[in-house]
C-alpha cells in the first residue's frame, strides 16, 4: 500500500499502547524482584506459546514449511494470536529490563525515535555484510540453531551501527529528532 499505510496502522497499535501504558503509569505494580520475575516469565511463555501456535497454523494454512512474522511484507498470522504474542513479548522485555537494569537499555530508550527510522537500512546493511562473512566461510543455514545464530550476528551489527548513528545525530544534528542542545548536554556528563 502506498507509503505503507497498512504497517502504519498496525505499528500506531503499539506506539499508542505505549503512551497509554506512560500516562496511566502502568507498570507502577511491578514493584518486588519476585513479581517481576514471575511477570517476565509469564511473558516469555505466552509470548512463545502464541507465537508458536500463530506461526504453526498460518504455516500449514499456505501449506509453507515456516513462515514466520513480519511486518514489512503483512506477514501476522492470526492477528489475534500476533497481538497476544507482541505484547506478552513486550512485558517479558519490560520485566527484564525492570530486572536489569543497564545503560545500553536506557540508551536505547531515550533514542527510539532514531532506531525506527533507520533500522530498515541498518538491518538490510547488517543482513548483507552477516551473508557475505556466511558465504566466505561456507556457513550454511540448514538447522534452526543455525538460523538463530545468523540472526543473533545481524540484529548486534544492527544495533552496533544503530548505536553509532544515534551518537552522531545526538551530538551534531539534535534537531533532527526534536531535541535542543539543553537535553543533549545531559549525554556529555
Amino acid at each position: 500500500m502506498y507509503w505503507y499505510f497498512d504497517i502504519a496502522l498496525i505499528a500506531i497499535c503499539f506506539l499508542s499502547a505505549g503512551y497509554l501504558c506512560r500516562m496511566v503509569n502502568a507498570f507502577n505494580f511491578i514493584q518486588t524482584k519476585k513479581i517481576t520475575l514471575l511477570m517476565g516469565i509469564v511473558g516469555l511463555v505466552i509470548c512463545s506459546l502464541s507465537g508458536y501456535i500463530n506461526m504453526h497454523f498460518y504455516s500449514d494454512l499456505l501449506r509453507a514449511k515456516w513462515l514466520t512474522v513480519d511486518m514489512h511484507t503483512n506477514h501476522y498470522g492470526n492477528i489475534l494470536l500476533f497481538f497476544i504474542s507482541a505484547f506478552a513479548g513486550i512485558l517479558m522485555v519490560i520485566c527484564i529490563s525492570k530486572l536489569f537494569y543497564n545503560k545500553s537499555i536506557v540508551f536505547v530508550g531515550k533514542n527510539t525515535l532514531i532506531y525506527y527510522m533507520l533500522s530498515d537500512l541498518t538491518i538490510t546493511i547488517s543482513i548483507f555484510i552477516t551473508k557475505k562473512v556466511f558465504i566466505l566461510l561456507n556457513i550454511i543455514i540448514d538447522n534452526y540453531c543455525l538460523g538463530l545464530i545468523y540472526v543473533c550476528i545481524y540484529v548486534t551489527i544492527s544495533c552496533f551501527f544503530l548505536a553509532i548513528i544515534s551518537l552522531i545525530i545526538n551530538r551534531y544534528f539534535f534537531f533532527l529528532v526534536g531535541k535542543n542542545r539543553s537535553k543533549i548536554d545531559v549525554y556529555k556528563k
